[in-house]
């Protein structure tokens, strides 16, 4: 699994996550409040399709934590999503990428499922 942080010059964002290999397994983002200003999602390598859970708590249990934001990314597809004035998640920023809908979803991808989250 490999998460990378970086820097955004711009308006739209202090930062960038990239998580070449989301799961089940929840990454931060931002440990306290945060702006979400766009999240994309390459589901390409897989024959199902994703959930992407964005979570406004830096700890959440995937599976019984309720998200934010549920997003379906359709199997071989991308989905990019942008909020022009971005939510403010008032806790903190993590995510998960999960196979079943709804908050109970726990199961990981069966490939690799790559989500950037473009955040301050």
């Amino acid at each position: 699994m490999s998460l990378s942080r970086g820097t955004v010059a711009g308006k739209l964002g202090d930062f960038i996550v990239d998580q070449a290999a989301a799961n089940a397994t929840y990454s931060l983002v931002k440990g306290s409040s945060t702006v979400v200003y766009s999240a994309y999602v390459d589901n390409t390598s897989n024959t199902h399709a994703v959930y992407l859970k964005l979570y406004n708590h830096a700890t959440p249990t995937v599976g019984s934590t309720i998200p934010a934001f549920l997003v379906k990314v359709q199997a071989s597809a991308k989905f990019t999503m942008f909020w022009p004035v971005g939510p403010t998640l008032g806790n903190a920023c993590t995510f998960a990428c999960v196979q079943e809908p709804g908050t109970a979803g726990t199961t990981s991808p069966v490939n690799n499922t790559r989500v950037i989250v473009v955040a301050t």
